[in-house]
């Protein structure tokens, strides 16, 4: 499914506490394929999903990031974002 955007967004938040490495990622993709991964620690899964969003969906996503001046950051962290 081509798309024409040039949107491409990756987001990765970890945790490491009681229960092990916890994490979330979630990645768009300009074609617009959303990839979203998230590890289950209660049985140990991974837990990977990947479906295509509609063009509007992805328009929509760029305009809330165009309206955001700047996207958030962690000092260390290297910023992922491009469009």
């Amino acid at each position: 499914m081509a798309m024409a955007s040039d949107l491409y967004l990756h987001y990765y938040v970890e945790h490491k506490g009681k229960f092990g490495h916890e994490f979330l990622e979630s990645e768009f993709q300009p074609d617009g394929k959303l990839r979203y991964a998230n590890n289950n620690y209660k049985n140990d899964v991974m837990i990977r999903k990947e479906v295509y969003m509609h063009k509007s969906l992805m328009e929509e996503l760029k305009r809330i990031i165009d309206d955001n001046p700047s996207p958030v950051s962690t000092p260390g962290i290297p910023q992922r974002y491009s469009h």
